[in-house]
């Protein structure tokens, strides 16, 4: 069993497309391993739990007003320590800005691969 955890962004407090896209790859994913999908949602977020409808089977919102707006070492630190709380062997990011500015630092904190 492998836990899948799924940084879901958000844009002024809604979620992107991106974030739905993440959800049903790790949905997908979480079949495979038999684990659970969960969606990791920072900063302030109206529609957090529209991300259920894709295949989240928990959302953890963090609503700190202080990550409203991507900070790298700030987003690393919170996907880590929550990466580590649920159990997640993997952890899926888009491919934005976002997730490129936190792919290589998580991998560095938590001695992971990055794909």
């Amino acid at each position: 069993m492998m836990n899948i955890l799924v940084l879901a962004e958000q844009h002024e407090g809604i979620n992107k497309k991106n974030s739905f896209e993440a959800i049903t790859l790790g949905r997908k994913a979480a079949d495979l391993t038999g684990g659970k999908c969960i969606a990791l949602c920072l900063g302030e977020s109206s529609n957090a739990d529209d991300l259920k409808q894709f295949g989240a089977d928990k959302i953890v919102h963090i609503a700190d007003p202080n990550l409203n707006h991507a900070n790298s070492e700030q987003y690393t630190y919170a996907v880590s320590r929550i990466a580590e709380e649920e159990a997640c062997k993997l952890i899926v990011l888009s491919h934005s800005a976002t997730g490129k500015s936190i792919a290589g630092r998580l991998s560095v904190k938590m001695s992971l691969m990055c794909i």
